[in-house]
């Protein structure tokens, strides 16, 4: 079965498949691969889908991606992938899902409405300290 994901038009030659206008990433890291929604400055998905969780993979992503704040979701590979995105310009907060009650409080779970949802809280969320 085909995975969907919500993505820009395809471009013409020479032009980049990047949306320009981005406020915010949430990113739902998981083992093998992480959902990503991107959200725009007036608040609407600009882009969503996954990306293998491995640092060739998450560089390759985001270091076309316009600097930006990314929240993460804390797991095992949050410490890895936040020195990798901060290294790529991006201001990086580390998020603890268990308190964020808009994300442990959801009667609706999936990896990909966590990184809806870390998106949207990501201007919102404390820095954290390096």
């Amino acid at each position: 079965m085909k995975k969907h994901s919500k993505t820009t038009v395809s471009p013409k030659r020479g032009q980049s498949t990047q949306p320009k206008d981005i406020a915010a990433i949430g990113i739902d890291l998981g083992d093998r691969n992480s959902r990503y929604c991107m959200i725009g400055s007036r608040g609407e998905i600009v882009a969503e889908g996954s990306v293998a969780t491995t640092s060739k993979a998450m560089g390759g992503m985001f270091a076309v991606v316009p600097r930006c704040r990314i929240a993460l979701e804390v797991g095992t590979h949050s410490p890895w992938v936040s020195r990798l995105l901060a290294g790529l310009g991006h201001e990086v907060t580390v998020a603890n899902a268990r308190e964020l009650k808009a994300i442990t409080a959801s009667s609706r779970k999936s990896d990909a409405l966590d990184a809806r949802m870390l998106a949207r809280l990501a201007p919102r969320v404390p820095r954290t300290a390096k």
